[in-house]
């Protein structure tokens, strides 16, 4: 999110002092879910709420980050899927492969040639 210079709302950022924490508050989210995490009961409801809000938390930002780069870069939407919620359903259904086109597609090979596990 860095890269495209938004928040950790998964909006685009105005000021460069905004975009720059994202990367640290991202970290401050999760380090909490799993302290929180570690000290409640599996079964307690505090434990299910938590989960939910933050699996609902990431469904949002990867589809908000997903329908940017598709508007930014004019792809087009197929309406395949799941008509026009395709975003939201493919953070749903498939993160990881959602994560992964979206590393390769803000990854800039003009200014640095793309390595993969190298020193």
């Amino acid at each position: 999110m860095t890269r495209l210079k938004m928040d950790w709302t998964g909006h685009v950022s105005r000021s460069p002092d905004e975009w720059k924490k994202t990367f640290r508050t991202l970290m401050l989210i999760g380090i909490f879910k799993f302290l929180v995490f570690d000290n409640v009961y599996e079964y307690h409801p505090l434990h299910t709420t938590l989960l939910s809000l933050y699996g609902l938390y990431l469904i949002y930002l990867l589809t908000r980050v997903r329908k940017y780069i598709r508007d930014r870069d004019g792809i087009p939407n197929d309406h395949h899927f799941c008509g026009k919620y395709e975003d939201c359903c493919m953070a749903y259904f498939l993160p990881c492969c959602t994560v992964s086109q979206l590393a390769r597609q803000t990854a800039n090979y003009d200014i640095e040639i793309g390595h993969f596990m190298t020193q």
